[in-house]
């Protein structure tokens, strides 16, 4: 098996890299099985420790802050994360009560959290969620690469199938290695992309992660380091005495595209008869608040016909979802739903 060391230090081989694993023709199993190859966080996988760097920008592209990241993992509850920003240092730690931190830290940018999860979980959704999911599956070519592209279309629940535009992972089309992410938002499309995959102890992890909204960058991130821990001791992974549970955030912007593909059940709307009579369509886009529950709260109309309006509220009252989970743990959600009446 081979020990991977990126940045500034080079080790040899102890053994040939592990083969590619087979590539499941079931877009469903597909994505299960890179979600499992690409996760850092594994129950099975070496202990490791890693640094990487983030730049963040500005819709001029000039860069804003520039952090770091420090992370050691020996297992769920068994790992250290450092983060350097200009407002500060923050360790996190994973403990069985979850994760904590000293008293009185503050809680890294959003952001740099997000590069973090890109190397260590870039796939969020678990095994249950794919496999819920109504995948398409596309043969694409880029920059002379062939990729398998998985496409969340819908959603089978036990009301039926529930269409969504949701979010687009594409693999290497030779090995289950993630090469991007990809969803809609308001702020145009949200593409996270990962180059220069390594193999870590028979898993993928990219160099260079970018993530871009509507063409303009908002971070880029270097893995400059990635070794075996040889520290596992339980002194190294302590918490200090002060140690809190990690302040929660209390809600965050998604997209209309993720919010879609948390949904799992709720009545679909009635198409009003005399909008059907008139031949009158369109979509109706809703402001709403995703509680830490999946219940659906101050909903407020942004845009769409009038006639329309009242059967769209009616229908999206009724719908639940997921909860989103921020560092594993649930949060308020606030996000765009977009009813679509369409004749047929």
């Amino acid at each position: 098996m081979c020990l991977s060391v990126l940045g500034l230090v080079s080790v040899a081989a102890s053994a040939q890299e592990p083969a590619a694993p087979p590539m499941p023709k079931n877009p469903n199993q597909l994505l299960m099985l890179a979600q499992k190859e690409n996760r850092l966080t594994n129950p099975d996988i070496q202990p490791w420790h890693l640094k990487i760097s983030v730049k963040q920008f500005d819709p001029s592209g000039s860069v804003t802050a520039e952090s770091q990241i420090e992370g050691f993992w020996a297992g769920a509850s068994r790992y250290k994360v450092v983060y350097t920003t200009p407002s500060g240092s923050t360790t996190q730690y994973g403990s069985e009560r979850g994760m904590v931190q000293p008293a009185g830290m503050p809680m890294p940018p959003i952001p740099v959290m997000q590069a973090g999860d890109a190397f260590t979980n870039p796939i969020l959704e678990n095994e249950n969620v794919i496999g819920e999911w109504v995948l398409k599956r596309e043969e694409r070519k880029q920059d002379g690469v062939k990729l398998v592209c998985l496409i969340a279309k819908g959603i089978k629940t036990a009301a039926g199938e529930y269409a969504f535009r949701g979010p687009t992972y594409c693999l290497d089309a030779a090995q289950p290695s993630l090469l991007s992410r990809s969803f809609s938002g308001p702020a145009g499309d949200a593409i996270y992309t990962r180059t220069d995959i390594q193999n870590f102890h028979g898993y993928y992890v990219p160099r260079d992660v970018e993530l871009t909204v509507g063409g303009k960058r908002k971070f880029e991130a270097r893995l400059e380091l990635i070794e075996d821990l040889a520290q596992t001791d339980e002194a190294f992974f302590a918490p200090p005495a002060d140690a809190v549970p990690t302040p929660l955030v209390k809600s965050v912007a998604v997209s209309a595209g993720i919010a879609s593909a948390m949904r799992i059940g709720g009545e679909p709307p009635e198409y009003p008869i005399g909008a059907r009579m008139r031949g009158m369509s369109g979509t109706v886009v809703l402001e709403a608040k995703i509680g830490k529950d999946g219940s659906i709260s101050d909903l407020k109309v942004v845009s769409g016909p009038e006639e329309l309006q009242k059967a769209a509220l009616a229908a999206v009252r009724t719908w639940r979802y997921r909860p989103y989970l921020l560092n594993g743990e649930p949060v308020e959600v606030r996000t765009q739903v977009n009813v679509v009446f369409q004749l047929r």
